[in-house]
């Protein structure tokens, strides 16, 4: 039977982008749809295609990971699950994943909202991967917080707790990092 890892992605995608992905153009230039001696109506339409999207297409096709199983773009909302048996696959699946996240979705998206690799296998091993990682982005504790307040005993010879105030709200999409730079210590 074997185990799958199963890739679970919902980004914004940039406007430019919308209408390829909309047309499913990276499952299409992967499917062979070669005529011996002929050039294909695939290969006059990857011709066609602007440079960025070729680069895309062309990184896609040498993952070999073609298998969407869930696949939607609704305005500027894109989401997937791609799923593929780990030992069928040659090579590192999840770092094939992790070069479709990184060198194709991180340059068509404005933001990663959800992004993880599941197992299926009995350890049920999961890897969430934050907006900020994809797109190589050190988070620092130290660009966020504002001031850090004390709460001493009586004799102020034990901190008790301690209250962080950042510099401005933190939204969602950092959550995930903040919380890693906590753990961090």
């Amino acid at each position: 039977m074997g185990w799958h890892y199963i890739l679970h992605l919902r980004c914004i995608l940039l406007p430019e982008y919308v209408d390829f992905m909309k047309a499913r153009r990276l499952s299409y230039f992967s499917e062979d749809h070669s005529d011996e001696g002929k050039q294909t109506e695939q290969e006059r339409d990857y011709n066609l295609l602007e440079k960025r999207f070729q680069d895309l297409v062309d990184i896609w096709r040498t993952l070999d990971i073609d298998s969407f199983y869930e696949y939607s773009v609704k305005d500027t909302m894109f989401s997937c699950e791609i799923s593929h048996k780990v030992n069928t696959y040659h090579g590192d699946l999840r770092k094939a994943y992790e070069t479709f996240l990184k060198d194709v979705m991180v340059p068509m998206t404005s933001e990663i909202l959800k992004c993880e690799i599941e197992s299926d296998d009995y350890g049920d091993a999961r890897y969430v991967y934050s907006d900020a990682q994809l797109r190589n982005v050190m988070f620092s504790l130290q660009d966020v917080v504002k001031y850090v307040e004390h709460t001493y005993n009586e004799d102020r010879s034990e901190i008790l707790e301690s209250r962080v105030v950042y510099k401005r709200s933190i939204p969602r999409r950092l959550f995930l990092d903040l919380d890693r730079a906590y753990r961090r210590f």
